[in-house]
């Protein structure tokens, strides 16, 4: 399950394990990295610590992913999609493979800004111990400090998530193929998650707890990026030649021009809540689409009194060649934030196509 939004024309996904993982750093933090380290506060003044912590750990990871992306419109190289863990983000551009240069800036950028945030938190403690700041002040800015120093090195091991594992990857493919850097990067960051976990259970048999668990999450986080870089290189290789005539559907829910927006809403929308219908013409002939995302402004008069002759859209713009290939289907999807189209073949409406036939299909493949 993700959480997404947009930035960019770049779709950010954040992975669901954010909201455990929030608590979970919270507890670590407050429990047992700064008491550790920092005697002598009281409780509460641990669990703002903690809070404030564990925000700030996900705030970082994500304005390293906006880095890469910014870096990337930079080079003409665009992030279709960012997918984030709690140890960075996996990304998506809209050209598959690129150039050993291209990788290498890109993913230069937020190791780059971590340097960045290092510095300014390292001058931010220098003058603060000089000028006396609080305990607690100085704990989290010393907190900060570090943890932009372990992404920085982290980033630096050539495994899949981590930045440097995308740069090796692109040098593999100079070498062999695509899908073998894919493998053996992904396979990389697997033997690596497995031997972190393992760290981590060692160190909680120790009776380190918040360590041990802190471990483990690392862990995970990196076994769950790894696994995702294979999946979508999977998903796009089933995918890759297969036509949208394979997946449409030809049974189309139509509504004719005459009918009000009235009508429209009692007879189609509510019964079948698509988001897209086609409109037929006085001679059945399909002369554009109604989208719902068009009526969002329309007042309750406007229902009762106008026709829906008046919120059509080209047909143009809501539909894909039923020739061409799935993956072309998705960056449409994408990049027009739609999930639905009319399906055309030899300029005739042949049916339509939803995001969710591309999932049964790919459901399908890969049983």
């Amino acid at each position: 399950m993700f959480y997404e939004f947009r930035w960019k024309k770049t779709d950010i996904r954040i992975d669901s394990s954010w909201i455990y993982n929030l608590f979970l750093i919270v507890y670590i933090l407050s429990q047992g990295v700064f008491p550790f380290y920092y005697k002598n506060i009281n409780g509460l003044t641990y669990t703002w610590m903690g809070i404030v912590g564990a925000t700030g750990l996900l705030t970082i990871v994500l304005l390293h992913e906006l880095s890469h992306i910014l870096m990337g419109i930079i080079v003409g190289q665009p992030a279709k999609s960012v997918t984030l863990f709690l140890t960075g983000g996996v990304r998506e551009h809209r050209t598959q493979i690129m150039s050993v240069s291209d990788e290498f800036i890109i993913n230069l950028a937020g190791p780059f800004l971590n340097i960045v945030f290092y510095m300014v938190f390292n001058s931010c403690l220098v003058k603060g111990e000089e000028a006396l700041w609080s305990i607690e002040f100085l704990a989290l800015i010393e907190y900060f400090r570090t943890l932009n120093v372990v992404l920085i090195f982290s980033n630096l091991i050539p495994v899949l998530p981590f930045d440097s594992g995308r740069i090796v990857s692109a040098l593999i493919c100079k070498v062999k193929n695509h899908e073998f850097a894919i493998n053996i990067m992904s396979f990389a960051g697997m033997v690596l998650a497995l031997l972190v976990i393992s760290i981590g259970i060692l160190i909680l048999f120790n009776g380190i707890i918040t360590g041990g668990i802190c471990w483990i999450l690392i862990g995970i986080s990196i076994r769950k990026g790894a696994k995702f870089s294979k999946k979508r290189y999977i998903i796009r290789k089933i995918l890759k030649g297969e036509k949208i005539q394979t997946i449409m559907s030809s049974a189309l829910v139509s509504v004719p021009l005459w009918i009000s927006l009235e009508k429209f809403f009692e007879n189609y929308l509510c019964r079948y809540q698509f988001k897209l219908f086609p409109v037929m013409g006085f001679e059945n002939e399909i002369i554009g689409c109604i989208c719902t995302e068009n009526l969002r402004a329309v007042s309750p008069d406007q229902v009762k009194s106008n026709s829906i002759k008046e919120y059509i859209s080209p047909l143009s713009e809501n539909a894909v060649d039923a020739e061409n290939d799935i993956l072309k289907l998705l960056s449409i999807m994408d990049e027009k934030h739609r999930s639905r189209f009319i399906v055309q073949k030899s300029k005739r409406v042949a049916g339509i196509v939803t995001h969710k036939d591309v999932l049964k299909f790919l459901e399908q493949k890969l049983i």
